[in-house]
C-alpha cells in the first residue's frame, strides 16, 4: 500500500478523504511495524498493534542502508550511516557540522581509534572459560561467557589425570582473523598465597620455542604457563607448572 501526501485537501470535506485517510493509516502501519503473523525480524519497529503497549513502535534493529559519501552533519548533531569499505558495508561515524569521520566496524570487528577488536576471552588454568551471570529480558539469570570471536580453549599436552598441569592452552578463533599480523595481549593472575610461600611466580606467556608461526596464526593463539624462578625457565613446559593461575586473559586486535 502506497502512502499518499498531501491528504487531505483544504477544500476537502471527511467524506472524500476519508477513505484516502484510511489507507494512509494502513501504509503508515505497515511501514513503521510488520504485523504479528508475518515474520518477527521483518521491519526495524515493533508492530503497532503488539499486544505490549510499552513496546509498540519500539526498534527492533537498526537497518543503514549503504552512502555513496559521507553525510553532513549540523551544529549539535553527530551522523551514524554505513559505507561500503573494501566490499563490505561497514559502519561509520561522523562528528558535528562535518567534523571528523571515524570508521567503527572493520570486517566484522569494532573498532576503537583505529584498532579493531578481533577476539578476546577471559579463562582459568584448565582452559574453562569464565562465565558471569546476567539477566535475560524475562529478568531470569543466565550464564554469559567472558568471550568474543572463541570457540574454546583447547590443552596442547596431554592431561595428567584428567589436568592440563603442562599449562598449554589453544586459544581457537571462532571466524579467523584476517591476518596473522595482529596485536596480542596475554594477562594471567596467578594465586598470590603460592608466591609468597615458594618465592615463585607462575604465568602466562605466547609459546615461541619452536617458530613463531605455531603461536599467532589466524585461526589460534597459543598460550602456556611458566615457572619463573625455578632452574628451568624455557617457555616451553618440559614439567608441571608448580603453581596455579586463577585467570588468563586474552585479546587480539588489527589495525584499520
Amino acid at each position: 500500500m502506497v502512502f499518499k501526501a498531501n491528504i487531505p485537501q483544504p477544500t476537502d470535506i471527511i467524506s472524500q478523504s476519508q477513505l484516502d485517510i484510511s489507507s494512509n493509516y494502513q501504509a503508515a502501519y505497515e511501514i513503521y511495524g510488520k504485523p504479528n503473523t508475518e515474520n518477527e525480524n521483518i521491519g526495524d519497529h515493533v508492530a503497532l498493534n503488539d499486544s505490549n503497549e510499552d513496546d509498540r513502535g519500539a526498534h527492533k534493529k537498526l537497518t543503514l542502508n549503504e552512502q555513496s559519501s559521507d553525510p553532513s552533519t549540523l551544529v549539535n548533531e553527530m551522523g551514524l550511516y554505513s559505507k561500503e569499505t573494501n566490499g563490505k558495508s561497514e559502519i561509520y561515524y561522523r562528528q558535528e557540522s562535518d567534523g571528523d569521520v571515524s570508521q567503527i566496524t572493520d570486517n566484522g570487528g569494532i573498532s576503537v581509534g583505529g584498532l579493531v577488536l578481533r577476539a578476546y576471552v577471559a579463562f582459568d588454568f584448565q582452559g574453562k572459560i569464565i562465565e558471569v551471570e546476567r539477566l535475560d529480558s524475562e529478568g531470569d539469570k543466565i550464564k554469559v561467557p567472558v568471550s568474543y570471536n572463541v570457540t574454546n580453549v583447547t590443552p596442547n599436552q596431554a592431561l595428567v589425570q584428567g589436568k592440563n598441569i603442562k599449562a598449554d592452552w589453544n586459544i581457537n578463533f571462532t571466524d579467523n582473523l584476517p591476518t596473522d599480523d595482529y596485536f596480542w595481549v596475554l594477562q594471567s593472575f596467578n594465586d598470590p598465597l603460592f608466591s609468597i610461600l615458594s618465592n615463585k611466580v607462575v604465568q602466562a606467556q605466547p609459546y615461541n620455542s619452536a617458530t613463531y608461526s605455531d603461536t599467532v596464526t589466524t585461526s589460534h593463539f597459543r598460550a602456556v604457563g611458566i615457572n619463573i624462578g625455578t632452574s628451568s625457565q624455557t617457555i616451553t613446559p618440559a614439567a608441571p607448572v608448580l603453581g596455579r593461575l586463577q585467570r588468563i586473559i586474552f585479546q587480539a586486535y588489527t589495525v584499520i
